[in-house]
């Protein structure tokens, strides 16, 4: 389970930073938009595949996790850019 977390922080930084890299500013919000896309998406299948599928607290900590990882690659691409 700590391989996925740690797998998921990392793609979602990444998103965030190419999704903040392309934009003029407020790159935090781009990067947490890109974060809450992702997590929807790993929600989505998670739903359709798993018969058995809850929102538990496992899908709010990943929800949690996305959006200020995606807030952190946002940061850091409207930055590097500079």
């Amino acid at each position: 389970m700590l391989v996925i977390t740690i797998t998921c922080i990392i793609s979602v930084v990444i998103a965030g930073y190419d999704a903040a890299r392309g934009a003029k500013n407020k790159g935090w919000l781009w990067g947490i938009l890109a974060g809450l896309l992702y997590a929807v998406i790993l929600v989505a299948i998670g739903f359709f595949i798993d018969e058995d599928f809850t929102f538990d607290t496992s899908s709010i900590t990943l929800l949690i996790l996305a959006v200020a990882g995606g807030g952190l690659g946002g940061v850091i691409g409207i930055n590097i850019k500079k």
